[in-house]
């Protein structure tokens, strides 16, 4: 048995340092065009900071740098347009944080619960594959992982449909209180017809509305 190890070793190394080799020049050919992409980026706008983006979506969406990843391997082409679609998601979520804080970090909670059901997604069309054609006696292992992400998978989209109409509850309130605001106001300026138009006649004549013509 022991010989048998000291046979497999240099064969598994081998084959580990095929991959590493083969796998070498993907990983040049993605930061090449992730550099090239992000130059020209900065050279349009100088206060973009790649860090910075980097940052927020290692943290709220992980999912999407390795999506970039492949897209550049795939579509080498396009790098450029999906790092300005990932940058403009950024700052549009960023321009909130001073205007409405309580906003921003909804924001960030959807963005961190999107990224995840995307990652279950595939981890679930993964492990379905892996399933086809088997029954759970046969792989009870690989059963069970699949009915948990399913399970996680419902909860999360339970949890961001309520979510998304908790939200637009909100946005509906708020409309319906502006539209109220608006009513008042048209009503007001019915009310006050006569006077509006003497003030406007007024201010833009120097003269009294009632005043008798010569």
């Amino acid at each position: 048995m022991s010989t048998q190890r000291h046979l497999l070793l240099p064969g598994l190394t081998l084959l580990l340092s095929c991959l590493l080799l083969q796998a070498e020049p993907e990983i040049e050919t993605v930061s090449a065009l992730q550099q090239e992409a992000w130059q020209q980026i900065i050279q349009k706008d100088p206060e973009i900071t790649p860090e910075a983006v980097q940052q927020f979506y290692l943290e709220y969406a992980p999912d999407l740098l390795k999506e970039w990843d492949r897209f550049c391997l795939e579509h080498p082409t396009e790098a450029l347009q999906f790092l300005q679609r990932m940058i403009d998601k950024y700052l549009s979520i960023e321009r909130v944080k001073e205007v409405n804080p309580q906003e921003y970090q909804r924001l960030l909670k959807v963005q961190k619960m999107e990224s995840r059901i995307r990652i279950l997604s595939r981890e679930i069309q993964l492990l379905a594959d892996k399933f086809a054609g088997k029954e759970a006696t046969e792989e009870p292992e690989l059963y069970w992982e699949l009915q948990l992400r399913k399970q996680e998978l419902r909860k999360l989209l339970e949890q961001s449909f309520e979510e998304s109409q908790q939200h637009q509850q909100i946005e509906i309130n708020r409309l319906e209180t502006e539209m109220k605001m608006l009513k008042q106001r048209f009503q007001e300026r019915s009310a006050n017809r006569a006077m509006i138009l003497l003030e406007r006649f007024r201010v833009l004549t120097g003269l009294d509305g009632d005043a008798e013509e010569p």
